[in-house]
């Protein structure tokens, strides 16, 4: 028989460090993949850049978690870059977080930290503009 009003603290409590220890182990291997197997962000950049035949473009999308912010970033191979590669952001939206005060903060990616486009459009105005079209 079951009760709705049934309380399972215990159950509860497990399934929430199971929850914990995945997200670690999940960040572990991310970062062992990252920084143990590769030398960070740049070298797998550099390594997807060498699989492209000269001129290749590779798509990256990123989506801000709990919002509607997008960024599309285009990586382009091309010798004539010391890196062997440059990136170029298609469209960004505003990414936000909140602080340790509960203040919404801006913040920047990798991809603008390395990008070429320095005042990209939005992905928001973007995608009505293809809309309407």
């Amino acid at each position: 028989h079951l009760d709705s009003t049934e309380r399972h603290e215990g159950m509860v409590a497990a399934i929430a460090f199971e929850s914990v220890v995945k997200l670690v182990a999940f960040v572990a291997v991310g970062a062992w993949i990252t920084w143990g197997l590769y030398d960070g962000l740049g070298d797998i950049f550099a390594r997807v850049a060498g699989t492209l035949p000269e001129n290749g473009r590779a798509v990256y999308i990123y989506h801000a978690a709990g919002t509607r912010a997008l960024g599309f970033y285009e990586q382009e191979r091309t010798n004539a870059r010391v890196a062997g590669y440059g990136v170029k952001t298609v469209c960004r939206d505003s990414y936000r977080r909140r602080d340790a005060n509960n203040e919404l903060e801006t913040y920047s990616t990798y991809f603008e930290q390395i990008s070429e486009t320095k005042t990209p459009p939005t992905c928001q105005s973007e995608l009505r503009k293809a809309k309407l079209s």
